[in-house]
């Protein structure tokens, strides 16, 4: 949910190096040998990809934007059945394998690297559900070490079987563009109910959604708890005066009417009808995100339970007294609430944002 790119701790050039290293030769054989045994606009159509072939790869989400419009332009030109039968869809998918880059285990560079350097363990697009990376290198030094064919088929069986990961969405799918199929900033790893039952093939406007790699969803869009009932103290939420009153007013009326008591919902940070606030409301749609988070109210409720029986400064005083328990007062807070409350970790631990975002509306 926070933008990934932001993240201090991630060595996006080394990234882009790996990348490149492994997949520039193979890009520019491919599109070389097509350029040689075509003609005419096709041929211009494959010279424009090999001119724009780093960016392709290694581009930011803007530089893919301008790419697209530039290849788009010369697509136009090609004669439909021409493009059929010359099957360049099916060309630009055999040179922009993404088949091979997510067949390629550690310590190898591909699909499992590549997450595991980004670092992220729960899915950007929602932020409820982890993705750790799990590939067993143990196993492929076995499998390296030893000569049995036998052997080597019953290890790579288990290699094959010990591995998962996040997905990776196409952001702008690679059916639509092939030439992007491969492209690092163009590979947003998410769970499978976002990447596949939620977006899945949806033939939308992607340039109108929320893309993880430019846009701080975690900036635009805060949860909050409406209360059904209770308007004066719902008053006193928005306006911000019930901060050190959870107890006594909060903790009545959501704790007494429990969780019919309240809704969950992402509320614009911003008022302003910007073209920021229309992509992250887009994306609320497209996940279902005020549907799904309203499914996780317990955690809201828990939140603010630990917080109510802990008391106002509890984090200081743990803090205090156990310095060499904790690294730090927001790690104490984060133990107290049961949920990760550092901004900085959004991407790192599932309803990190509902934890932040009560926290702070409640003034806890």
């Amino acid at each position: 949910m926070k933008i990934i790119t932001s993240d201090n701790e991630i060595d996006f050039t080394e990234i882009e190096n790996q990348h490149l290293d492994s997949w520039l030769n193979k890009i520019e054989s491919g599109l070389k040998y097509n350029i040689l045994y075509s003609q005419g606009n096709i041929k211009k159509f494959f010279e424009e990809i090999l001119i724009n072939k780093e960016k392709i790869l290694v581009g930011k989400p803007h530089e893919l934007k301008q790419i697209i419009a530039v290849v788009e332009n010369c697509k136009i030109l090609i004669n439909k059945n021409e493009y059929v039968s010359f099957k360049v869809d099916s060309k630009l998918k055999e040179i922009f394998n993404y088949d091979d880059f997510i067949k390629s285990y550690l310590p190898h560079w591909g699909a499992y690297k590549y997450v595991k350097e980004l670092n992220i363990n729960s899915c950007v697009y929602c932020n409820r559900i982890f993705t750790f990376t799990l590939d067993r290198i143990d196993l492929h030094r076995t499998f390296n070490k030893t000569r049995s064919k036998k052997e080597k088929r019953r290890i790579l069986k288990n290699i094959q079987s010990s591995k998962t990961r996040p997905e990776l969405d196409h952001f702008y799918p690679k059916s639509k563009f092939p030439y992007l199929g491969v492209s690092i900033y163009n590979l947003v790893p998410s769970c499978h109910i976002c990447n596949s039952n939620l977006k899945g093939s949806r033939n939308i406007d992607f340039d109108k959604y929320i893309n993880p790699f430019e846009d701080d969803f975690d900036e635009i869009m805060k949860i909050n708890a409406r209360l059904r009932n209770e308007n004066e103290i719902q008053e006193r939420i928005d306006n911000g005066t019930l901060t050190g009153e959870i107890k006594d007013h909060f903790g009545y009326s959501l704790f007494i009417g429990k969780l019919e008591s309240f809704d969950l919902k992402f509320e614009r940070t911003n008022i302003d009808d910007s073209i920021e606030n229309f992509k992250a409301e887009n994306h609320i749609e497209l996940y279902a995100l005020n549907e799904l988070y309203n499914m996780h109210k317990d955690h809201a409720l828990r939140i603010l339970k630990n917080a109510i029986h802990h008391g106002a400064g509890s984090s200081n005083e743990i803090f205090s007294r156990h310095p060499n328990l904790f690294h730090s007062k927001e790690e104490v807070k984060s133990s107290i609430l049961g949920l990760n409350s550092n901004p900085n970790k959004i991407n790192q631990f599932p309803l990190s944002k509902l934890t932040i975002d009560i926290t702070k509306s409640f003034g806890i």
